[in-house]
């Protein structure tokens, strides 16, 4: 069987390509409403976006593990078995309200449902 974790790893490598699904995002349903997002990898060079809470989650990991893992692999996605971070976020609330962050940490319990597309 296969995991929101397992699906949204393959979907990130999807979108990661250029020649594939150009211009695309992740769309994940949530009880919070409908986001439209991209993924975050080690190698991402946005740090305006995603700064903040990358040296939050590596002081985290460094505290309960003892190490910081993330800059001796290759690219992968930002996160962990419980969450995934997201940048160029938008959340669209039930009464099509929207709300735009530069990024979020969204943790696989809390997606309904996934797909690929574009909002815009």
């Amino acid at each position: 069987m296969m995991t929101k974790k397992d699906v949204l790893f393959g979907i990130s490598l999807a979108l990661k390509s250029p020649e594939i699904l150009h211009g695309n995002k992740v769309l994940l349903l949530t009880t919070a409403g409908l986001i439209s997002a991209d993924f975050v990898f080690t190698d991402d060079n946005e740090y305006e976006k995603t700064g903040v809470l990358r040296g939050l989650m590596k002081g985290i990991s460094q505290a309960f593990n003892g190490s910081i893992t993330d800059d001796n692999l290759e690219p992968h996605l930002v996160g962990d078995d419980d969450s995934i971070m997201l940048k160029n976020v938008t959340i669209i609330a039930a009464e099509s309200s929207k709300i735009n962050i530069p990024s979020m940490i969204l943790y696989y319990k809390d997606i309904i449902g996934i797909s690929i597309g574009n909002l815009e």
